[in-house]
């Protein structure tokens, strides 16, 4: 379509060439190196569960809790890791109660990320801990990722989080729940059931 152009413009056609659009195609075998790639780089090892939270760092998000919960988790399951992904007013509070409790070696805090859709995939559990949400994308993009999802009953969560088959609906605030909730989710995992929850997550979506 550009030729006639060229050509009123005294560009020879011997020295046109035609390029045409193009795309990268990704194969399932680049993008599983991909991951494992940023497990190591992270310190993942193949028997650690890994369970990630996605969002800001501020008070609504109650990152505290999960922190709070994720002590109890780790005297009984030590392989469980868990990231925060995001960055937020918190962010020092944050580490310094990550520190207090001892679990310096148990939770890493990541920032902002470009590459989430990676995280979520080397990772076996979306965590979202809020104590107030309108129909938070995350649950979506965990959806994407087949990734099951422990989250809080606030706003429209239940729309997607409608049963245990998906993954698991705790009350906002309660640390308790979101201890048995992840308990319950390395069981599934031991058990084979983790994937299919992440699974049925996405089908329901």
């Amino acid at each position: 379509a550009f030729q006639p152009v060229l050509k009123r413009t005294g560009v020879k056609k011997p020295l046109m060439t035609t390029i045409r659009n193009g795309a990268q195609f990704t194969t399932k075998m680049d993008e599983e190196a991909i991951v494992n790639d940023k497990r190591r780089a992270l310190g993942l090892a193949d028997e650690h569960i890994v369970f990630v939270q996605i969002a800001r760092l501020e008070a609504v998000k109650a990152h505290e809790k999960g922190l709070y919960a994720f002590r109890n988790i780790v005297d009984k399951f030590p392989f469980a890791r868990l990231l925060f992904v995001g960055a937020g007013p918190l962010e020092g509070e944050l580490k310094q109660l990550t520190e207090k409790l001892n679990l310096e070696d148990y939770v890493t805090f990541l920032g902002e990320r470009d590459d989430v859709a990676d995280l979520l995939k080397l990772s076996h559990v979306s965590l979202l801990t809020s104590i107030s949400e309108g129909f938070p994308y995350v649950l979506l993009e965990s959806a994407q990722a087949k990734k099951p999802v422990i989250a809080t009953d606030v706003g429209d969560v239940r729309h997607l989080v409608h049963q245990d088959s998906v993954g698991w609906l705790v009350e906002a605030g309660s640390e308790i729940g979101v201890v048995a909730a992840m308990e319950a989710a390395i069981v599934s995992k031991r058990d084979g059931r983790l994937e299919k929850k992440g699974e049925a997550l996405y089908e329901h979506a």
